[in-house]
């Protein structure tokens, strides 16, 4: 600080204690999958969800726009950045890409061309596409914030995490049932079946009478 030089520092109270307010900082609020909290989603190999709608708080000074994305994530190891995902769904059902990007994981972003300002409640729709191995798994969502091609995760004002956590449960196809073996024309029928009739029955024939025996 030089002479009448003064530094303005803004604090939000939030439990009663001081916090520092970020530019961008954010809170997961909730999801919604098929009406019904996100609890657990259940897909069968290889098929796409129902869409899928995470909801985030802005809790910074700053605006959301595209370059605040929806990634998936890895609590333990929170310093790398996104990570591909198995469930990555490249298509919608409207034939328009879904997730952004595969590699990084990009489910959703701000790409609507309308900033979200703070305090504003913003929503992240996708769908997920289920894998060919079978088992459960939980997919780890969070905010990041692009910038110069790198992402950095958004945290809650005081630093402290904030992600969304769905558990998928991806089960195998159903086997349809196989369809009975057909007994060869001509063959045998197996034991303890009846031959089926023919679709045409030959005409019968008129019964010849015996010739007379003549009288003596």
């Amino acid at each position: 600080m030089r002479g009448n030089d003064w530094v303005t520092v803004t604090y939000h109270w939030q439990s009663g204690l001081p916090t520092r307010a970020r530019p961008y900082a954010a809170a997961w609020i909730r999801d919604r999958y098929q009406d019904l909290p996100a609890r657990a989603i259940t897909l069968t190999t290889g098929t796409r969800s129902d869409q899928v709608t995470v909801w985030f708080k802005n809790l910074g000074t700053a605006s959301w726009d595209q370059h605040t994305v929806l990634a998936v994530y890895d609590p333990r190891r929170p310093t790398l950045p996104p990570l591909g995902s198995a469930f990555c769904n490249v298509f919608g059902p409207d034939g328009q890409p879904d997730w952004a990007s595969c590699t990084p994981g990009i489910p959703a972003f701000v790409g609507n061309g309308r900033p979200a300002g703070p305090g504003r409640l913003v929503s992240f729709a996708f769908y997920l596409r289920a894998p060919a191995t079978v088992g459960d798994t939980t997919l780890y969502l969070k905010l990041a914030r692009q910038v110069n091609g790198r992402y950095q995760w958004l945290n809650q004002p005081d630093g402290q995490d904030s992600f969304d956590a769905l558990t998928i449960h991806v089960i195998p196809r159903p086997v349809a049932p196989a369809a009975a073996p057909t007994a060869p024309s001509g063959a045998a029928p197996p034991p303890g079946t009846t031959a089926p009739l023919p679709s045409t029955m030959p005409p019968l024939r008129a019964a010849t009478p015996p010739p007379a025996t003549p009288t003596p």
